[in-house]
């Protein structure tokens, strides 16, 4: 069973439609600490769930959970989203910008830095032989049930097919990735993925 922290880090971002919400892709919070009393919030999604809202001409509004079982909807018109500096050379399809939430909202984060750091960085993953094989868990928006009253964020399951290598090419442009074997729907854009160790792990030809 999934700990909690996976599904609350979730948020589902969308636009509004005669007032109602419509979901289009997920995101999730981050938090980045600069020592141990100073730490900073963002929320994390990908560019183009941001770019298609703003090519509607629609506002962003971003969903969330309430600890009293109802939910919260933001507009995030004003949001300083950032955009990988070097998107034409370097095409990332990421965007990011800072969020707060109030006493109400029920929320979790993915540190980033610090001692309880879980960045899957090359160097973290050559010192604990992560790679081809190991299963991952996305956890996101499923657009035909999301929740009336609450987010519902769905976990999906898959494994690391290729570490990265040649460029992967892509609708926007030649990447530099890891590919992913898993089941995929609309909505999904955004989301986390957690790498979920096997407590047994073969290095070499032995356990550990």
């Amino acid at each position: 069973m999934l700990p909690n922290h996976l599904l609350q880090c979730v948020l589902f971002l969308g636009i509004k439609d005669a007032g109602k919400f419509s979901p289009r892709g997920t995101g999730f919070v981050v938090s980045i600490h600069h020592d141990d009393k100073t730490g900073f919030r963002y929320l994390v999604t990908a560019e183009h769930v941001v770019q298609k809202a703003m090519q509607l001409g629609k506002n962003l509004w971003v969903r969330s959970n309430r600890k009293n079982g109802s939910i919260m909807e933001s507009e995030f018109s004003g949001a300083e989203w950032c955009f990988h500096p070097n998107n034409a050379m370097e095409p990332a399809d990421i965007a990011v910008c800072s969020i707060d939430f109030s006493v109400e909202e029920e929320f979790s984060v993915v540190p980033l830095s610090g001692p309880k750091a879980v960045a899957a960085t090359r160097d973290v993953m050559e010192r604990l032989h992560m790679g081809l094989g190991d299963e991952l868990v996305i956890a996101g928006l499923f657009r035909s049930h999301y929740g009336q009253h609450r987010n519902i964020p769905i976990i999906r399951i898959g494994n690391i097919s290729m570490m990265p290598g040649e460029p992967i090419w892509t609708k926007i442009g030649s990447l530099t990735a890891y590919l992913v074997e898993t089941r995929s729907i609309g909505g999904l854009s955004g989301s986390p993925v957690f790498v979920n160790r096997s407590p047994m792990q073969i290095v070499d030809g032995k356990s550990r």
